[in-house]
């Protein structure tokens, strides 16, 4: 998949979006995602780096684009997005979450441009995005549609832990509408080693994070545990990926995809019978 995300940086394409809009990017050793993630961010939009102890060139190459830089500990992404609402120095009205492996394309510039300077009655958008893996746009096999709170009107704690993953989520009370105008997500290329690193040890916090009441295990959460990872359980991601989302219509991509969380859906099993 190769396609021109870049804009003119002479020219500012979107001026009344500039003085309603800024985009935060969290990071930790982005270096490799960053230019192509900052190059598809238009002119005249305010960007904030929120980093978590990069040792690679991710700073570097964030000042060099002009990006407003702040540094806080990790503490997962709803804390984090909202240190970053807290603490970079946010003027605006509105904020766009943009993870360093993301890009959004210039439809939604437009669409932002047109709607954002005056005021629709929201205070979240969850966008829909599409994964890439290995350049190849997964078109099947993800399941989509594949909703995330990335547009937000700037206020304090508007983002609350999710129960899937890493996955997080927003405060009930928000008012929420839906975006279908999908950003593309660089999920995976390459060496599979950190992402299978990474996936352990969402398994490993799946697989202790049963419920506790006043320090006791309950056997409901035990139990439903367990039979929420088994080996057939691995077999069933496998299917409904690969054939009942059509991933076999992706290619070799979608065979990559389904066995990869097969093989995700496999370690929580094999986690969860050796404790």
């Amino acid at each position: 998949m190769s396609q021109d995300y870049s804009f003119d940086k002479a020219a500012v394409p979107y001026k009344a979006l500039s003085s309603c809009l800024s985009v935060v990017i969290l990071t930790l050793d982005e270096a490799s995602n960053l230019p192509r993630c900052l190059d598809a961010i238009p002119n005249g939009i305010d960007t904030f780096l929120l980093d978590s102890g990069s040792t690679d060139r991710t700073i570097e190459i964030a000042i060099q684009y002009g990006a407003h830089i702040s540094a806080n500990e990790w503490q997962g992404f709803a804390s984090q997005r909202n240190k970053a609402l807290e603490i970079c120095g946010i003027e605006s009205e509105w904020v766009l979450f943009i993870d360093a492996d993301e890009v959004f394309e210039k439809k939604f510039w437009v669409w932002a441009e047109q709607t954002l300077p005056h005021d629709p009655p929201y205070d979240v958008f969850f966008i829909d995005s599409r994964l890439v893996l290995d350049g190849e746009l997964l078109r099947y096999a993800p399941a989509y549609p594949i909703y995330h709170a990335r547009l937000v009107r700037h206020q304090p704690n508007v983002f609350v832990k999710g129960n899937v993953g890493h996955n997080e989520t927003v405060r009930q009370d928000l008012r929420i509408d839906w975006l279908d105008i999908p950003y593309m997500h660089y999920w995976q290329s390459g060496n599979l080693l950190p992402w299978m690193h990474k996936h352990l040890n969402l398994a490993e916090l799946d697989v202790t994070s049963v419920k506790q009441v006043e320090g006791f295990i309950t056997k409901r959460s035990r139990w439903s545990r367990r039979f929420s990872a088994s080996p057939t359980r691995a077999v069933g991601r496998f299917l409904y990926h690969y054939v009942w989302c059509s991933g076999y219509r992706d290619g070799a991509a979608g065979y990559k995809f389904a066995c990869m969380y097969a093989w995700y859906e496999m370690s929580r099993w094999l986690l969860l019978i050796g404790r």
